[in-house]
């Protein structure tokens, strides 16, 4: 990678730099709650004969 190349890498992924709360938040949030539904679920299905 030159020098030019690498410059031009940070100068993209600048923006990303800084984390968001309201973000983060967020995809807690969105990862969290289907998580744990998808094994309430999972457990709710134990009763469930074959």
């Amino acid at each position: 990678m030159t020098l030019e190349n690498t410059k031009n890498l940070k100068k993209q992924v600048a923006p990303f730099e800084k984390s968001t709360i309201k973000k983060s938040v967020w995809q807690l949030i969105n990862t969290i709650v289907p998580f744990i539904i998808l094994w309430y679920l999972a457990y709710k299905s134990l009763s469930v004969s074959y």
